[in-house]
């Protein structure tokens, strides 16, 4: 029976800069070759077209009908595109994947996979060779639930974006139960998951990821949890993750920030909270973050700033406070982060500055 594939929009989710691809040399007819001085008023024009080539992704295509799997290269290349394909009225096919000569050769580094796809898709494309594979990105996934031990064949995997799809769950394998404490469970170990430095979960509609899902990640430093529909955290949400660096919770409604509730994430450098439903920020919310030196709340509508909020924010280089309403701000507010060099306080009346004071550094709106 032929599964039915949602409609969405996709959105290329942030990953860190992938690796500059290098040029090939195919065969000797592609290597430099010593030639008369006749023939070298063309050879700048080879050289480019070749090096332009090259940064160009191969892109391969699974056609699930008969599995046939066909590139548009069949030479190594850093960069992998593959799309899914599956004609409405056929059914996917049970047949291993056909390959031909095509796709042995690539050996990439980066891969995004593009669906519409199922987990049976997933598992069948990654029954091949991916080994080479240090940044993954997942787009189209049609099921609310992912499960990660499908990835378990990406055993050099650094950075995982599978953000874009919708999913209210994500299981470190099949036979997971929520219910009960990752740790006691066999069923719920990620071995992978100690590898992955970067995870994107952006722009899905995850309401809550408890610190036995972030367990999986113990050496996580960039979380992208934008665009979800996170309403409360506590402390031990991100206690398991004290190597963050980069944190987004973004566009989501969150509207309290407790006590220490960043305490375990003494290496944080950027937090990104605008555009939540924040009214209510803790005097010693940001005590932990000494090493912080990106902090944005704008477009919350923030009551109050406590007037040492933001001392402990020593290496704050970057404050962004706009459309924030606050009815007003300490004259002392900013009187401890003397490295401050980017201070944002526009109202929804733009050019709008509210009282500042205490602050010797360059104010920039």
């Amino acid at each position: 029976m032929c599964q039915q594939h949602k409609q969405d929009t996709y959105v290329v989710a942030p990953s860190p800069e992938p690796l500059a691809p290098r040029a090939v040399v195919r065969n000797k007819r592609d290597a430099p070759a010593e030639v008369a001085t006749a023939t070298t008023t063309q050879a700048p024009t080879t050289t480019t077209t070749r090096a332009t080539e090259a940064k160009l992704p191969a892109v391969c295509t699974l056609h699930r009908n008969d599995n046939h799997l066909v590139c548009s290269s069949g030479e190594q290349n850093e960069n992998l595109i593959v799309e899914i394909a599956l004609r409405e009225d056929a059914v996917s096919s049970t047949d291993p994947i056909n390959t031909g000569s095509w796709f042995d050769k690539i050996r990439p580094q980066n891969v995004s996979i593009v669906g519409p796809m199922f987990s049976n898709d997933l598992e069948l494309l990654f029954t091949l060779n991916f080994t080479s594979v240090e940044i993954a990105e997942i787009k189209g996934f049609s099921e609310s639930t992912f499960d990660l031990s499908l990835l378990n064949n990406f055993t050099n995997l650094q950075a995982l974006s599978i953000g874009g799809n919708y999913l209210d769950s994500i299981l470190p394998g099949p036979n997971c139960n929520l219910s009960t404490g990752f740790a006691t469970q066999d069923a719920c170990a990620f071995p992978l998951g100690a590898q992955i430095t970067t995870l994107d979960l952006q722009r899905n509609v995850l309401a809550d990821l408890s610190s036995d899902f972030f367990l999986l990640f113990p050496n996580l430093q960039v979380l992208d949890w934008s665009r979800n529909h996170v309403r409360q955290l506590t402390p031990a949400t991100f206690e398991v993750m004290p190597r963050l660096r980069r944190l987004s919770l973004t566009h989501n409604l969150v509207e309290d920030l407790p006590a220490d509730i960043f305490a375990a994430l003494t290496q944080l450098q950027q937090l990104q909270l605008q555009e939540n439903a924040i009214t209510h920020v803790h005097e010693h919310c940001f005590r932990a973050l000494s090493s912080l030196q990106h902090l944005d709340l704008s477009d919350n509508p923030l009551a109050h700033l406590p007037p040492t909020l933001f001392a402990p924010l020593t290496a704050l280089t970057e404050l962004r406070l706009d459309r924030a309403r606050v009815g007003s701000i300490d004259t002392n507010l900013f009187e401890h982060n003397t490295m401050l060099q980017l201070l944002r306080l526009r109202s929804e009346d733009e050019g709008a500055l509210r009282v500042v004071g205490g602050l010797q550094q360059p104010l920039l709106l």
